[in-house]
């Protein structure tokens, strides 16, 4: 009988990955928050400059549809390797799967013809 310990899932490895993706998406993601509140200071500052007092909520939703198209040119790096630890993650996922429905495979057609 085989160990359920055992096995690509728990030797660390996809541990160790999951966990670097966990912070890349982690970082991507305080740099988009970061984006977004530079870029609603700025829209807050220009609006002092020029004399209108720019309503906090106004500032941050014109940040928010502005710093969307900014955050792909700027944080493309980032977005990529986002991109490429789902790719991982989904391969890693496929192949596990497989091996398990083989796993029950073998097993099923063993205990359907026992040999006595």
């Amino acid at each position: 009988m085989s160990d359920p310990t055992t096995g690509p899932a728990t030797d660390g490895t996809a541990a160790s990955g999951r966990g670097r993706f966990a912070a890349s998406v982690a970082g991507y993601m305080l740099l988009r928050f970061g984006l977004l509140a530079v870029v609603a200071a700025l829209v807050y500052g220009v609006g002092l400059l020029i004399g209108v007092r720019v309503p906090l909520i106004v500032a941050l939703l014109f940040s928010g549809v502005a710093s969307m198209p900014l955050s792909w040119l700027l944080f493309n790096r980032y977005s990529a390797k986002i991109g490429t630890g789902m790719a991982e993650a989904d391969s890693r996922r496929r192949s596990e799967r497989a091996t398990l429905r083989a796993q029950l495979a073998g097993e099923g057609e063993s205990s359907a013809n026992p040999t006595d």
